[in-house]
């Protein structure tokens, strides 16, 4: 919960400039709210935007992690995989210059950047996971729980035609707690009170570019490269032993691609988009087996993971002025 009131802090005071120049929702400063005729077109519009939206995330492949031995294995088990579905409602706000008709933001003719300040909160509909042993076929069910939050800021400029390039940087924290484990197939061991966790930490570089033709706008992001880290843990046998392993990303890839279709209504801008986001990386760890009131033995794994999203949603934006 820290996380999700920590990353709410940080996007409601990106919002302030907002709220300060809304003294009175109708004497703003706001250009055009006389006209509701809709457009593609920049019109007249002030240098500021505040947005939100809303959208429901959903997959089309369930988020894989997977814990493998290098060498030694430990407790007998050589690797282990975790397969999940991670959907539910999706929430996004940002501030900043340009039109927001989407995910992304794209600069009008004449401006010479824009910069937009956001973030996001995935509330998950949490589905049952799964664990499996390869080396000899047995699994066991989960209840897990999600938590998904992203920070971002993006820089774009217009390039040629109708193009802007863009580039920015993403963090993205993803968890989540594992209980109640069920055997569903000669798994040894299925105590309820055992239980697992899996955290994600992301620093994610990107550039891109945006093309516009009319009231479409589309765009495409992504790196070869993604610094983070994965950090690991299982507590099985009831309690008495304690599974651990963290590691840094030694490669990891990241895209995005969005769609958006919007209009212009005076000082307002909607819009209706498509995003599918793809993140996957590979972690070197020391991994970790400590029964209780013994000594920890350690083993070189590999950890890995790969999580593909979309999300189907909608965008609001007004344009503001600075009261200063």
């Amino acid at each position: 919960m820290r996380r999700v009131g920590g990353i709410w802090f940080v996007v409601i005071i990106l919002l302030v400039p907002a709220v300060v120049s809304a003294q009175n929702l109708l004497g703003l400063g706001l250009p055009g709210l006389t006209s509701f005729g809709s457009s593609c077109s920049p019109g007249d519009k002030a240098p500021y935007s505040v947005a939100g939206q809303i959208g429901y995330l959903g997959y089309n492949h369930a988020l894989v992690f997977e814990r493998s031995a290098d060498g030694i294995v430990l407790g007998g088990i050589p690797n282990i995989r975790f397969t999940y579905p991670v959907e539910g409602l999706w929430l996004g706000a940002s501030v900043g210059g340009g039109r927001q008709w989407g995910p992304f933001v794209a600069c009008d003719p004449g401006d010479p950047f824009c910069l937009v300040l956001g973030g996001s909160w995935l509330f998950a509909n949490n589905k049952q996971a799964s664990e499996f042993l390869p080396a000899d076929g047995s699994s066991r069910t989960w209840g897990p729980r999600i938590q998904w939050g992203t920070l971002y800021a993006s820089l774009s400029c217009p390039a040629v035609w109708n193009f802007s390039v863009i580039g920015g940087f993403r963090y993205d924290s993803f968890l989540t707690k594992f209980a109640g484990p069920v055997a569903t197939a000669d798994f040894s061991s299925s105590d309820p009170t055992e239980e697992a966790q899996l955290s994600l930490t992301s620093y994610i570089p990107y550039v891109g570019a945006v093309a516009e033709c009319g009231c479409i706008k589309l765009g495409v992001i992504g790196f070869p490269w993604v610094p983070g880290t994965i950090d690991y843990s299982e507590t099985i046998a009831g309690g008495t032993v304690r599974y651990k392993a963290v590691g840094n990303y030694r490669s990891g890839q990241f895209l995005e691609a969005s769609a958006a279709w919007g209009t212009r209504m005076g000082a307002v801008q909607v819009s209706a988009f498509a995003t599918y986001t793809l993140l996957q990386a590979v972690a070197n760890s020391d991994f970790s087996r400590t029964p209780i009131g013994g000594v920890a033995a350690t083993a070189p794994h590999t950890l890995s993971f790969n999580r593909q999203n979309w999300i189907f949603g909608g965008n609001l934006a007004i344009d503001f002025n600075l009261p200063f």
